[in-house]
């Protein structure tokens, strides 16, 4: 049976409700030469204030993991 995915696929932070869930995700083989973990990029978001960690959600199921960097003279804009 094919599972569907939601057509609602939206970013959350990473929070205490949520981390552990994004931390257990894997990368396919090929892509774990390519980034850090999922985990070690959350601590790291714990001391980079321009951090921005967060879960791509499809409907209720977390499916992936995103964190990208505030530049800090346009961090007005997106604060």
């Amino acid at each position: 049976m094919r599972r569907t995915m939601s057509d609602e696929v939206r970013l959350e932070d990473v929070t205490a409700r949520n981390w552990r869930a994004v931390a257990r995700l894997t990368l396919a083989p090929e892509q774990e030469d390519l980034v850090a973990s999922n985990l070690y990029s959350i601590a790291q978001s714990k001391f980079d204030p321009d951090a921005r960690p967060r879960a791509v959600y499809a409907g209720d199921e977390i499916v992936g993991f995103i964190m990208y960097y505030i530049i800090p003279k346009f961090k007005k804009i997106f604060d």
